[in-house]
């Protein structure tokens, strides 16, 4: 067999401009993708970056199978799974989703079908995204960096011995039912190369000299990649030999953790004009709240006539990295996701911001906590109308997976037209978030579950806690709960008018044991929306001590009896 031929060209994609060198040992196992089938949204591609894999079998060249289509299926499921991850993911959580649903395909595959046998596959990964580079690497492969002439592995191949002279994967795509990845990232500069080699072994599974792999690497700096490329192919490897990449990385992005991040990082924090001011098209108003960190001000955009609400930070947030990523965060979230019960961002025009601030519609109304401290208080209907739609918000948070983290009726707005709109992300989690990122305490005490507040991870079920604790705030006219108590047996005393149900479904909340608690939001919306049905499956409004119509039953039987004694005694 002869050797393939190199293929090369120049990438140029969200700031990152690369040169690649692709040799092929076998088609379709090796790859420098820059968006998934589908192109989709151009900032969803910037965000996903570029990636770059290379795959190889790791069977003996006579065990059965279909190996050579092994790395082909690697490849493409790889680069269609990425692509297609939720936005929120970050990269190595993208790259770990892929890879793990690949693995139990694989493995699955074998033991379904002898034919499949030897299906095992090494994948070396890489993604360049924002400023920097996710490596991903999982049997026998390699990852090299060339800096400043000097090499060094970035990536280690898994591998054990079977004797002295041959090695064996530790790990491989299909090779157990369960696979472990070695994910890390990289800072990039201007003029490093990365090479990605499919497998180190030779065909035999020999080992390879290994220094002199590192030395050819490093006097391939002054010799075409393409020339560099066939050498590392065919090292200690006769034709096909083993697939190799090389990237060459001209420049890259401006460092910052996302796109929205890097565009308000470019933004003065200015001084706030004053109501009557015009700031970038926007007639600025009256102050609407002043928080420690943030001001908001309603406004007129001049352009559209409609009203506004800008936010802006104040002095106190340059000292807060937590709340400066999670101003940036509130952007994003704000401005990717459309939900009817969930507050929007605006994007402006490109160029129209002159210092820092975001922009959301202005929902004319009242805050849930305002509506909590006055009369009337809360009937069955209206904790329904509230609960239910409060729920679907942080359910529609929850399938992109974010965790709103501050639950609250001053982060609930009620507009004058009817419905809901959960407000302030500021301090949400996202999935694939940097881990320094959603440490700490996050949100407001009162509502944080018990685990939170022990240090614990927040999730779907101290969401669940935050949800029950404003549910019963609703039922027993703006009462918190208090910890340890019969919830259910208060509520159930205090609201008599309420379905026993609601207020078992809304105890259950508030668990504090979380594994006690619903599993997520829309198993406490089942709960509450099974709670309005009788044991007959008839739909009830609210239960009352003495129903009326027993009532009137039990009144028309004494007035009958009385009535028959009267009778009787003439």
């Amino acid at each position: 067999m002869t050797l393939a031929e190199s293929i090369t060209r120049r990438i140029d994609l969200a700031g990152w401009v690369m040169t690649e060198t692709v040799l092929d040992s076998a088609p379709y196992s090796a790859a420098v993708v820059t968006s998934g089938p589908d192109d989709g949204d151009p900032a969803l591609r910037a965000h996903r970056g570029i990636l770059a894999a290379v795959a190889q079998e790791t069977g003996t060249p006579d065990a059965p199978g279909s190996r050579a289509s092994a790395a082909p299926m690697a490849i493409s499921g790889l680069v269609e799974g990425y692509y297609n991850a939720r936005p929120t993911f970050g990269r190595g959580q993208a790259l770990a989703q892929v890879l793990e649903a690949l693995n139990r395909w694989m493995f699955a595959a074998q033991g379904q079908d002898a034919t499949e046998a030897g299906m095992a596959t090494s994948l070396s990964a890489l993604v360049f995204s924002g400023s920097r580079v996710g490596l991903m690497q999982i049997g026998a492969g390699l990852i090299l960096r060339v800096r400043a002439g000097e090499v060094m592995r970035v990536t280690a191949p898994q591998l054990r011995r079977l004797n002295p002279d041959t090695l064996t994967p530790r790990r491989a795509l299909g090779h157990d039912s369960r696979i472990v990845l070695d994910y890390q990232e990289d800072a990039v500069l201007a003029g490093d190369r990365y090479i990605l080699l499919g497998d180190i072994r030779s065909p035999q599974g020999e080992r390879i000299d290994g220094s002199a792999l590192l030395a050819l690497c490093r006097s391939g700096a002054d010799r075409p990649p393409d020339l560099l490329a066939r050498d590392l192919a065919c090292f200690a490897a006769p034709a096909p030999g083993r697939s190799v990449i090389i990237l060459d990385i001209e420049s890259l992005p401006a460092p910052s953790v996302t796109a929205m991040e890097a565009s308000l990082a470019d933004l003065p924090l200015a001084a706030i004009p004053q109501t009557g001011e015009t700031l970038d098209g926007y007639t600025i108003g009256r102050s609407l709240h002043r928080g420690a960190y943030t001001l908001l001000k309603y406004a007129v955009d001049t352009r559209t006539r409609e009203a506004v609400v800008l936010k802006f930070p104040l002095p106190a947030m340059l000292n807060d990295r937590v709340f400066q990523a999670g101003f940036a965060r509130e952007s994003w979230i704000g401005a990717s996701i459309h939900s009817p019960v969930i507050g929007r961002v605006l994007a402006p025009e490109p160029g129209r911001r002159s210092q820092l601030y975001i922009a959301m519609p202005y929902y004319a109304g009242e805050t849930l906590e305002s509506r909590i401290l006055r009369e009337p208080r809360f009937a069955l209907p209206d904790i329904m109308a509230i609960g239910l739609p409060l729920i679907e918000a942080v359910e529609d948070l929850r399938a992109v997976q974010v965790l709103h983290r501050d639950l609250k009726p001053e982060n609930i707005m009620l507009p004058n037209g009817g419905g809901l709109r959960l407000l302030d992300l500021g301090l949400a989690y996202l999935a694939g978030m940097e881990a320094a990122a959603a440490q700490g305490l996050a949100g407001t005490l009162r509502y944080m579950a018990p685990e939170v507040l022990r240090g614990g991870a927040p999730d779907d079920r101290s969401e669940v806690y935050a949800l029950g604790t404003i549910l019963h705030r609703l039922a027993a006219f703006g009462r918190f709960p208090r910890p340890g108590g019969d919830i259910a047996g208060s509520l159930t005393r205090l609201r008599p008018d309420l379905p026993v149900r609601l207020c078992t479904a809304i105890a259950a909340a508030l668990e504090s044991d979380p594994a006690r608690r619903p599993a997520h939001a829309a198993a406490l919306g089942i709960a509450m929306s099974d709670s309005m049905q009788d044991g007959t499956g008839n739909r009830v409004a609210s239960r009352r001590l003495i129903e009326p119509l027993m009532l009137w039953r039990g009144l028309s039987l004494l007035l009958g009896l009385a009535l028959l004694c009267a009778l009787a005694l003439r």
